[in-house]
């Protein structure tokens, strides 16, 4: 029953009677809500259950009566973890602490050493109430403080595997990921993984060939199985600071390799009957292999000239335009009501691998060094090179920022020219034709002193081999 502060005072307490003359701990009202994190307005809202006593008109509370008052079933659970001196504060509690976002129990066991359990909760009252019982079979001799089992890295897998699938769109990533990790690491206890075992491995991999990026992404897969073994109680914070202390590699992820027009032409020649539809949507859409090999007839609207993409890496809705090549292969593509995939067996099943076929095919066009995901960049390159700005190629790619988009911005320098431009009569004009003075009051020139026209320039900085651009411009 809730009371007010005035009734408190104007009601006679019967509960434990304050002695006189004793020197044990004494706590007022504001002292109690002050210890407990909460406001004197939520002890006088429990008054009734909280034994106290008057003492000059002033409720007081008495350490002895709170742990020993029976009516303390409700409430006093949170009294009773701070007067036996396991709690400091309501909110930071001595016998609970945080893993990620599970609260964990911690205290001495019966035999002196740490007793550690998870509440396998994130509710800070159920984990109190879980730790009151832990401490009341303490008392009692019924707390069991048997030894944690060691867990080792297959339980680890195969739990994590489990847990995995139909969670993440990565699952088959993991799959091949943690295949690899049991070939190394096998039953070794969890407790095991150290800093410098891992960074010894990253070493092993480097030797072996294995790309930097990759190695990331296989260390990114082992730090998320650890965070999960520590929520699942298999591994000790300790161990899992340890596997977060390795460093991902420097890498270099910034790919640039695209076709010329030529090229692109050989290449669709030299494809099989059932790649050639395939890599001319790539070519005319950059959309990725996944989004092109799960393309469903439902998600083509020709009527209105689009592409419907509702599942993309970004987990964001996408809309592509097609432009007249890639209607003609659509209608090229023989199809009836009950036909779902756009590219499929037939079966009618989707096609899942044309790794084979497209090298092939690369190789037959005399193309080196050339992955299927370079279509996109091949389609990203040639928008840029005909003018296109980079917002409208950054939303027909689908990226969330810029960032991505701006590896193409140097394929484009018309816009720099442009500005350039601007600056012509203002600054005043070149006496010789052999030098060009810009903004910056840098010199280009062709290295021997021949003057380089903005014709050559671009045309070196676009070749049509299709790679970045490798020569350096002299500057004085």
């Amino acid at each position: 029953m809730k009371v007010t502060r005035r009734q408190c005072r104007s009601t006679r307490c019967t509960n434990t009677p304050y002695e006189e003359g004793t020197e044990e701990k004494v706590f007022n009202v504001r002292e109690l809500a002050q210890y407990l994190g909460q406001k004197s307005s939520w002890i006088y809202a429990h008054i009734g259950e909280i034994p106290h006593t008057k003492k000059g008109g002033l409720l007081m509370f008495k350490k002895s009566a709170l742990i020993s008052g029976s009516n303390l079933v409700t409430i006093a659970q949170h009294l009773t973890i701070l007067l036996e001196g396991r709690v400091e504060h309501m909110k930071k509690a001595k016998g609970l602490y945080k893993r990620g976002n599970i609260w964990w129990i911690g205290f001495k066991g019966p035999n002196g050493k740490p007793y550690r359990e998870s509440t396998g909760t994130s509710d800070i009252k159920q984990a109190e109430e879980k730790l009151v019982q832990r401490k009341k079979e303490l008392q009692e001799g019924k707390l069991k403080t048997t030894p944690a089992k060691l867990s080792t890295f297959e339980e680890l897998s195969n739990k994590y595997l489990e847990w995995a699938k139909g969670r993440q769109k990565a699952y088959k990533s993991k799959v091949y990921h943690v295949k690899a990790y049991l070939k190394l690491f096998g039953n070794l206890p969890l407790k095991a993984f150290t800093t410098e075992l891992l960074e010894t491995w990253q070493s092993q991999r480097l030797q072996e060939g294995v790309a930097p990026s990759t190695i990331n992404r296989q260390l990114c897969t082992l730090k998320h199985m650890f965070t999960k073994a520590t929520d699942w109680a298999m591994a000790g914070e300790e161990t899992l600071k340890a596997v977060r202390r390795a460093k991902l590699l420097p890498a270099n992820n910034r790919r640039l390799r695209y076709l010329s027009q030529e090229e692109c032409q050989a290449l669709i020649d030299a494809c099989a009957p059932h790649l050639k539809p395939i890599v001319i949507t790539a070519l005319n859409t950059g959309m990725r292999k996944g989004e092109i090999l799960n393309l469903k007839w439902e998600q083509v609207d020709l009527k209105h000239g689009f592409i419907l993409l509702d599942k993309t890496k970004n987990n964001e809705r996408k809309e592509i335009p097609i432009n007249f090549t890639q209607r003609a292969v659509f209608e090229s593509i023989p199809h009836g009501p009950e036909s779902e995939y756009v590219f499929s067996n037939k079966d009618g099943s989707p096609y899942r691998l044309v790794r084979n076929s497209f090298e092939m095919a690369c190789k037959r066009a005399g193309i080196q060094n050339f992955h299927f995901h370079d279509l996109r960049h091949t389609f990203a390159s040639h928008l840029v090179m005909a003018g296109v700005d980079i917002t409208t190629v950054k939303e027909l790619l689908g990226h969330k920022s810029l960032t991505m988009t701006l590896r193409y911005a140097h394929l484009s320098p018309a816009h720099k020219i442009k500005a350039l431009k601007l600056l012509e009569g203002k600054l005043g004009s070149p006496k010789d034709k052999k030098e060009i003075l810009f903004h910056n009051y840098f010199t280009i020139s062709g290295g021997d002193g021949e003057f380089v026209s903005r014709e050559s320039l671009q045309n070196n900085m676009v070749r049509k081999v299709g790679f970045e651009p490798t020569r350096h411009y002299q500057c004085h």
